[in-house]
């Protein structure tokens, strides 16, 4: 579903993201206000994954380019009173560490496991990193390396 290398995401149905490409607006189900001027938020309903039914989101700036993706596992063996939504957290966990070897940051962007406390719902976050696309360990090494020794 997510690709280790690129960052893309993929459905049974052909519904694809990729970072800071076009998102695919046709295939939403609805436009959702964004707090961001010029930003937009979009519902593309329940997709089929290799992993089941997901509930998928994504979030676009005002040049349409997809900049985070959110998915929720969909399952009725989920209890909604479950606290913290672990059993999904839990299978969410097990995607990330499936497509992803468990890393959770990439030149391409961050992965985060996270449950909205108000919703009582776990969801897997893809925020595409803008610019120069380093991860942030790498960021800190180049850092130290400058920091080492100060050219003249």
């Amino acid at each position: 579903m997510i690709d280790l290398a690129t960052g893309q995401i993929h459905f049974q149905d052909g519904l694809v993201f990729s970072p800071h490409c076009k998102a695919p607006e046709m295939m939403s189900r609805k436009q959702l206000a964004f707090p961001i001027a010029g930003w937009k938020r979009f519902d593309y309903g329940d997709r089929i994954s290799e992993y089941g039914r997901m509930e998928v989101g994504a979030v676009c700036n005002d040049d349409s380019a997809t900049q985070l993706v959110i998915l929720s596992h969909l399952h009725s063996y989920y209890d909604d009173q479950t606290p913290g939504d672990v059993e999904r957290s839990l299978f969410h966990e097990y995607v990330v560490t499936n497509d992803l070897k468990g890393q959770r940051e990439f030149s391409w962007g961050v992965i985060h496991v996270t449950t909205d406390a108000k919703n009582n719902r776990n969801w897997i976050v893809v925020v595409y990193t803008p610019g120069a696309n380093v991860a942030q360990a790498d960021r800190i090494e180049i850092k130290s390396l400058f920091e080492y020794r100060k050219f003249s």
